[in-house]
Order: structure tokens, then sequence, then C-alpha cells
């Protein structure tokens, strides 16, 4: 088991399941991205570069996906909160996942980078 896989394996049942769901869906819109665990979390690369990350802190109760260089994409779901690079997208990680505007937002990501 790789790195990435043993992430999502320790996971708890309670988040397991979204972020298995996430991730399939990053993966098939945007199968040109590798994987690799970064910083204790997932990424997903392009070329070598960091693109989006998957973030949870339970004790803190935040959950989001990072968009690096997130200047390049604007979409009302994705918020700097004060980071200079990286912008965000919240999610409940326990309630219903919003993937019609997760998919815009991976549409716009793939015009970026022109795939």
């Amino acid at each position: 088991m790789n790195a990435v896989e043993e992430y999502y394996h320790n996971l708890s049942e309670n988040y397991r399941a979204t972020y298995l769901y996430i991730r399939e869906l990053i993966k098939k819109r945007i199968p040109e991205f590798d994987e690799a665990k970064k910083y204790g979390v997932p990424f997903f690369c392009l070329n070598g570069k960091n693109v989006i990350y998957l973030y949870k802190n339970e004790k803190k109760q935040a959950f989001y996906l990072g968009f690096m260089q997130g200047e390049n994409y604007d979409h009302p779901r994705l918020v700097f909160e004060g980071r200079k690079w990286v912008k965000v997208f919240h999610f409940d990680p326990k309630g219903d996942f919003p993937e019609e505007e997760f998919l815009e937002i991976l549409e716009t990501v793939k015009k970026h980078h022109q795939l």
C-alpha cells in the first residue's frame, strides 16, 4: 500500500467514504493528475506541481480542498481566507457533497492547465 492509499485507509469511517468519493471525482475528471502524499495530506499534481490537496482537521471541524495558485480559479465557493496562494473549497464530510459546484471548479482547473 502506498502513502496515498494508506492515508485514505487510515481515515475514520465518518470521513473515508466522502474523501474517497472526492478522490474519484477528481480522478475521473482529470485523469492526468498524479497523486502524492505531501505535508501529511493527499495532493493531486500535474507535471510535478501541486494543484489540489485534501485537508481535514477534526478538532477544528475544518474540511476543505485547497487549490494552489488560487488566483487562477474564479468561483464563488472558492475563498482565500487570508491565504496568499491557496483558495479553499469548504465542505461537510458528513453531509451532501456539493458535487455540481465542485465539478464546475474542476472544469476551470482543466481549462487553466489546458487539459
